[in-house]
């Protein structure tokens, strides 16, 4: 076997090179990780690196071919006889003894005279370099020794211990303690709403008045960086009477008799929906008015609503409304508007009976006599009983 030294450390083997040569070995059908890919090409001096690259370049001529045998080729041996030497284990062998410490060069045999022969001083040299690689070999069974993994007796089954029970909490999430240090959530300091009275803050509570449109609204605003007197939580009468001092509660009152009445016309009249969307309770909506003085035009949007929820003139309207239960019900009409829909939507069924076969086909004469929507009309006779009572009759 020829001498197998390393002529570069293998850290510093371009990654390019190493990279290329292993994708070689891959296409050659052979192992080849990055450890042992950099002791090979350390086998190399730099300047055969070009020589690695345009051989992993092209495809294998044979297979298989692991980073040692590439290095072989490189160093001059045929790639058919590299092959055989990979395939049967002559550069595990190389790798070996290129991992295991140098071991003494052996002595160079003496010369052989003319008179003695040459079959002894052969011999000789073979059976010295047998002793030499078995001691190399011994070596290196004896790192690997060193550097393998202990191997503990097994025990016994692990005993599966299973996890505590979690016990329920008693306290809440906002109980916690609080974080401390650089984790600590510190609430800025909130000034006093006298300051709101003093006459330089004029312009800043008009502008908010005129933003939030209502006190309970201007209240929320403020309470986030704003507190009562004496540090107290910020009330709805701290607030008013800051609006006060500063001369601007005929502002706000405008502002919310507008907010109020505009809320309650989008909502046709629903009290519940009106304040929803002012984000009060029907309650405050109705407290609101009082102080406001518009509790009287309040009213009559409701009843405009409620009598042409009920007026005969609106037909297809009510039909529609049949299934606003609640609406309805917020109008304070929902008897009232069952009772009247039931008679008039009677009327017109009594009207459209001849020739009608089933309660489907009146429903869809109705329709067509009145200038309705059949699936409107059919939904109203079944809400209101009319379709069984009319189909004992057509039966």
């Amino acid at each position: 076997m020829q001498p197998w030294q390393r002529r570069r450390h293998p850290d510093d083997v371009p990654t390019p090179v190493a990279v290329a040569l292993a994708d070689f070995c891959r296409r050659a059908r052979a192992a080849a990780p990055a450890a042992r890919v950099r002791d090979a090409l350390s086998l190399l001096d730099e300047g055969d690196d070009f020589r690695v690259k345009s051989l992993a370049d092209r495809e294998p001529e044979t297979t298989p071919l692991g980073p040692f045998a590439v290095v072989d080729i490189v160093m001059g041996t045929e790639p058919h006889v590299a092959s055989q030497r990979e395939a049967t284990g002559y550069y595990e062998l190389a790798r070996t003894l290129l991992a295991a410490p140098s071991a003494p060069a052996p002595r160079p045999a003496p010369a052989p005279s003319a008179s003695a022969p040459r079959a002894p001083a052969l011999l000789a040299t073979t059976a010295e370099q047998k002793k030499t690689a078995r001691a190399t070999a011994k070596a290196a069974r004896s790192l690997a020794e060193k550097i393998a993994p202990r191997k503990r007796p097994p025990v016994g089954p692990a005993e599966v211990v299973p996890p505590p029970a979690e016990k329920p909490s008693n306290y809440r999430k906002r109980d916690l303690p609080r974080g401390r240090g650089r984790f600590a959530v510190v609430a800025g300091t909130k000034l006093s709403i006298t300051e709101l009275g003093r006459a330089s803050a004029h312009a800043e509570l008009k502008e908010l008045i005129e933003q939030c449109g209502t006190r309970l609204a201007l209240k929320r605003r403020l309470t986030s960086a704003w507190a009562g007197p004496r540090g107290k939580v910020l009330s709805v009468e701290d607030v008013e009477l800051v609006v006060a001092r500063q001369k601007l509660d005929g502002l706000l009152t405008r502002l919310e008799r507008e907010a109020l009445l505009g809320a309650l016309t989008e909502a046709r009249g629903a009290r519940t929906r009106a304040s929803q969307s002012l984000g009060m309770s029907a309650a405050e909506f109705d407290r609101l008015a009082e102080q406001v003085g518009a509790q009287r035009e309040a009213e009559e949007i409701r009843d405009r609503y409620a009598r042409e929820a009920l007026s005969s003139r609106h037909l297809s309207l009510r039909l529609d409304l049949i299934e606003r239960t609640r609406y309805l019900a917020d109008l304070g009409i929902a008897r009232k508007f069952k009772e009247a829909l039931e008679r008039d939507l009677s009327a017109m069924i009594e009207r459209s009976l001849d020739g009608a076969s089933s309660t489907h086909a009146l429903a869809a004469a109705v329709a067509r006599r009145e200038g309705l929507r059949a699936d409107l009309v059919e939904r109203a006779m079944d809400r209101l009983g009319l379709s069984a009572r009319y189909r004992q009759r057509l039966a």
